[in-house]
């Protein structure tokens, strides 16, 4: 191959000169302009060309020099645009380049053979533009677009739970952003827990002891409750793997702080986002905001119908010693009136007694669970008041025992001698004494004995009443009682007469 000295315009006339240098003039303005000859080596370039690449006339004048990023295409790439051009006359297309200081950039390129009367090509003219910008917005508007179908997609996946769509979408942010980790750290309404929040978070390895470690780096960002992108940079301590922490607080639609999500990273380089990525970003928290909202509402509904059939499952447990003993003392009043018509209705004023006791019962138990309900365990204070406990089991137990009457089980009750006080909620102290009662005479049979017992006794210096409820019944299965106190299926056990139960009374 040898190197042509003739310039492309040596031979063209003055005139001609004149008018190709204002054309070169204006492609100057917006374009890229070489010229090479049927062996390839280059004969012009103009000054936009020279500027863009990085290299200068002298460099490139005679020599064999392609632009395009080599390790991006395939071995001899640019050797088959020219046989396409030898073959079709022409070629465009779009190619990454690199420059001589080794920056990427895109061109929009056409090349054209040249001959004369039609002779054999002996020139290849390329006309090309920089793309590079519209190039990023493509690629962009590629990312957005694959970020909202996998949003949709995650969206509308019904096979997955919450928290797998949660852990998804931080995987999928995460890689949006180049961060090496998304957390989502939600605000807890457990007061007694060790700490106020939760913690969703990309790694599907972390370790829920972690979550303290988390609370501490991130403290800074859930002090900030303004609502905007906070970038967060300190050295953190020792046993930290990551260097920069940022992130935003989440306000729900009724502007409720719902959590806040935060990105570590283990370089401590500023993260610097685009405004093609922040939109995105803006649309992720929003979507995400709508996500958390939709589990809150649907765990509030959860956790309502829980509420309501709790609610009435203590009705209807609690409420039926108190009835049956008004149904009670009912028939025992019809069966008088009708065996002994002429009896006056003072003889009987000891059992209306009793049947108003029984009634008022009623109305003050349902008012104190609908109480106890409305407020929940942890903001109920309970109303204490100094108590005779002696006089009030020789009162109010009467009613609560006349199941055991039914049952043909004996009752004693064995009282000290003194008169004990105490501080208690009445109406509350009375569903316990009702519920272990029914309970001691659903599980002793017949001819069985239930004592309850009062002694004064002391706890270190302080005299206490001591209370107990002693029966000759089966008792609880070893195996039950871890789970005495719990509102779970597996404690329910039918009486002994095949009284139906639902596990609630020991609750």
């Amino acid at each position: 191959m040898t190197k042509s000295s003739v310039s492309p315009f040596q031979k063209i006339n003055p005139q001609e000169w004149q008018r190709l240098q204002s054309i070169d003039r204006a492609l100057n303005q917006n374009a890229l302009v070489w010229i090479r000859n049927q062996e390839g080596y280059i004969t012009y370039m103009n000054d936009n060309a020279c500027k863009v690449t990085g290299y200068d006339r002298e460099q490139l004048h005679h020599r064999v020099q392609f632009f395009h990023k080599k390790d991006y295409y395939p071995e001899h790439y640019v050797h088959r645009i020219f046989e396409h051009v030898r073959e079709h006359h022409s070629w465009q297309g779009e190619i990454l380049c690199e420059s001589s200081s080794g920056d990427a950039y895109w061109l929009d390129v056409t090349t054209t053979p040249v001959s004369e009367h039609a002779q054999p090509i002996d020139q290849f003219v390329s006309i090309a533009h920089v793309i590079s910008d519209r190039k990023q917005t493509e690629s962009t508007l590629l990312r957005f677009e694959k970020g909202l179908r996998a949003i949709t997609a995650l969206q509308s996946d019904t096979s997955l739970s919450f928290q797998d769509k949660a852990q998804q979408a931080l995987e999928m942010i995460s890689r949006y952003l180049s961060t090496d980790e998304a957390v989502f750290l939600y605000p807890l309404e457990v007061s007694h827990s060790a700490t106020h929040f939760g913690l969703y978070s990309t790694s599907t390895a972390l370790a829920h002891g972690d979550l303290k470690h988390y609370l501490q780096w991130a403290a800074p960002l859930l002090e900030d409750t303004t609502g905007s992108l906070t970038h967060k940079v300190w050295t953190l301590s020792a046993d930290s793997p990551f260097q920069q922490i940022w992130g935003l607080n989440l306000f729900s639609s009724q502007n409720e702080n719902i959590g806040c999500l935060a990105f570590f990273n283990t370089t401590s380089q500023p993260l610097a986002l685009s405004t093609e990525k922040h939109e995105f970003f803006e649309l992720f928290t929003q979507w995400f905001c709508s996500l958390i909202e939709r589990e809150n509402f649907l765990q509030f509904m959860k956790e309502s119908n829980a509420s309501k059939d709790r609610l009435m499952t203590i009705l209807a447990h609690d409420l039926r010693s108190p009835l049956s003993a008004v149904s009670g003392f009912t028939e025992l009043l019809l069966d008088s009136a009708t065996q002994r018509p002429t009896e006056p209705l003072s003889q009987h004023l000891e059992m209306i007694q009793h049947l108003q006791e029984a009634s008022e019962r009623s109305l003050l138990l349902i008012q104190s669970i609908l109480e106890f309900e409305r407020l929940g365990k942890d903001a109920y204070l309970p109303n204490f008041e100094k108590i005779c406990l002696n006089d009030w089991l020789n009162k109010h137990l009467k009613v609560p025992l006349m199941q055991a009457d039914r049952y043909l089980l004996s009752t004693t009750i064995q009282l000290p001698a003194t008169s004990l006080y105490v501080q208690l909620d009445e109406p509350i102290f009375a569903r316990v004494m009702s519920n272990l009662l029914h309970n001691a005479c659903k599980f002793t049979p017949s001819g069985g004995e239930i004592t309850i017992q009062l002694e004064e006794t002391l706890l270190g210096e302080e005299r206490m009443a001591h209370l107990e409820i002693i029966d000759t019944g089966i008792g609880i299965p070893e195996s039950q009682l871890k789970f005495l106190f719990s509102r779970d299926a597996q404690v329910r056990r039918p009486g002994l007469r095949g009284e139906a139960s639902n596990g609630m009374g020991l609750s």
